[in-house]
């Protein structure tokens, strides 16, 4: 991730040790005890409320396959430790834990406890109980994003729009380790990042793991250690005349492009291929760059008129520094830099003097 985000407190970030206590205190004890004996205060309310049946008919049902014979008490041990293992999601990130899969629960309750979390996230989050005593999402979302973070970019790929506060909705959280691998940490706060929709989507990272099956490590989305990462773009002079014309641009390969970051780890691997980083790049660079050249060009233009001793060099560092916090500037101030260091293409800016073509151009 470009950008990790300052956690803040919130009561919806409670609800996670609501479920810890009936994995651990209810199912993990079942015994020849109701299920219900064994619900605190909070959880008996909703247990009993009529409105809320899917969840009293998952507690019984799930508590019913932890007290069978064959499911021993060293089993139910097991899941505890697994349970907690899952939820310790910066340990999860940064390798000190190995994660526990899904498909390697114990098979007498696996498939239940998958269906029950799976489905956590959107029933559970989303009722009235639940709002009234914790909060929303949304309210979470709006303190995290706009008024902590003050994030409108997505902090993983740092040009995707996140939607703020003053939206009647919100974007989506990102199960960080994803419910198909990871379901015992679907409501886990921890695991819930808001990204865009386009990192979040199937095409980027959908449901991969981001940990690889456990051999990677992978940026935590809370760490407050996380540096900042600078991208920087690279090229050489056989694109500049896909740079300043769009004639056969159908032809132009964006791997012409060469991204590189100034940091150089396990995890900036991981967040590379998952979020498909380098690709989505060299994409937004093809798509602009005609356009950003244009517009140092038209800048000079107008300048030269006024100034006769203002250059295409002080065009370029004006647009740099105009567009420092600009939309894509990430991907932008890097690309115009590295435009400018074409002596002979500045010298070509300057003697053209607004026309579009510049057959040939040397460093």
């Amino acid at each position: 991730m470009l950008k990790a985000y300052k956690p803040v407190n919130y009561k919806i970030k409670d609800i996670h040790k609501l479920i810890e206590f009936l994995v651990t205190e209810v199912w993990c004890k079942a015994d020849r005890k109701l299920p219900k004996t064994r619900l605190n205060a909070e959880l008996k309310s909703i247990y009993e409320n009529s409105d809320y049946e899917w969840f009293k008919d998952s507690v019984d049902k799930i508590y019913i396959l932890f007290k069978d014979k064959s499911f021993s008490q060293a089993d139910k041990d097991n899941f505890h430790r697994v349970f907690i293992n899952n939820n310790e999601i910066e340990k999860l990130c940064n390798g000190t834990n190995s994660p526990i899969y899904a498909k390697d629960f114990n098979p007498i309750i696996k498939d239940a406890i998958v269906e029950f979390f799976s489905q956590l996230y959107t029933k559970f989050l989303g009722w009235k109980v639940i709002k009234d005593n914790y909060g929303t999402k949304k309210g979470y979302y709006d303190i995290l994003v706009s008024r902590t973070n003050h994030f409108k970019e997505c902090p993983c790929c740092g040009y995707g729009d996140l939607k703020t506060w003053f939206s009647e909705s919100r974007s989506a959280f990102d199960h960080y380790l994803p419910i198909k691998h990871y379901p015992l940490s679907s409501i886990n706060f921890d695991n819930l990042a808001p990204i865009c929709d386009e990192c979040n989507g199937r095409g980027v990272k959908g449901e991969k793991d981001i940990l690889f099956k456990g051999r990677k490590k992978a940026f935590y989305p809370f760490s407050k250690t996380h540096s900042p990462i600078n991208v920087s773009v690279d090229f050489d002079t056989s694109i500049i005349s896909f740079i300043v014309s769009e004639i056969n641009d159908e032809k132009f390969d964006k791997n012409s492009f060469r991204i590189g970051f100034s940091i150089s780890s396990p995890e900036v691997n991981s967040w590379n291929k998952i979020y498909k980083i380098d690709s989505r790049y060299k994409g937004k660079l093809a798509d602009n760059k005609c356009g950003w050249f244009r517009k140092v060009k038209k800048q000079f233009e107008l300048e030269y008129l006024k100034n006769k001793k203002y250059s295409a060099v002080d065009a370029f560092e004006h647009i740099i520094k105009l567009d420092d916090e600009d939309h894509l500037s990430l991907l932008k101030i890097p690309y115009l830099t590295k435009l400018k260091s074409f002596k002979s293409l500045v010298k070509a800016v300057e003697e053209v003097s607004g026309s579009s073509t510049i057959k040939k151009v040397r460093k």
